[in-house]
């Protein structure tokens, strides 16, 4: 995680997946330092939207302790914000919001990649985090917008 000294993305996720659950723990300072370092990544990725709500309808295989969420997943993300009690008008969340409506189908679905009846499903989910991200809260980002950079390649000595 960008800005965290100790932060892994995988173990972040599943802790505020947890908190954003609890009606008090979710609007605490923790909960929303949490938040914005998972806000932090600023990666788009298309064929991973989805991917949480299709591992909870079975389609996907369910990882193990460290790689449970190894995808990035904006749709999940998306509903974490407004779990948190995040709105639109913050940055990062309204280029996600802006990325992820450009993702949409002429239909009107966004589709699944690996299975085409998981789409009404994730449109549904995207649809009800999109809506209640437009409402006015009084969130506050903490965290600077920082660009994704990969790891560089390790040039081989020999």
């Amino acid at each position: 995680l960008a800005h965290s000294r100790w932060g892994c993305r995988t173990n972040t996720t599943g802790a505020l997946m947890c908190l954003s659950l609890h009606p008090r723990r979710r609007v605490q300072e923790p909960a929303r330092r949490a938040l914005d370092l998972l806000l932090g990544r600023e990666t788009r990725e298309r064929n991973h939207l989805g991917f949480e709500v299709a591992r909870l309808m079975g389609a996907e295989h369910i990882g193990g302790i460290f790689t449970h969420y190894a995808r990035f997943d904006l749709a999940q993300i998306l509903d974490l914000s407004w779990r948190m009690g995040a709105s639109g008008r913050d940055e990062r969340i309204g280029d996600m919001m802006a990325s992820v409506r450009g993702m949409q189908g002429p239909q009107g679905l966004w589709e699944y990649t690996s299975g085409s009846q998981l789409s009404r499903w994730i449109t549904f989910d995207l649809l009800r985090s999109l809506s209640r991200l437009d409402s006015d809260t009084d969130w506050i980002s903490t965290e600077p917008r920082t660009p994704f950079r990969a790891y560089g390649r390790v040039e081989k000595r020999f």
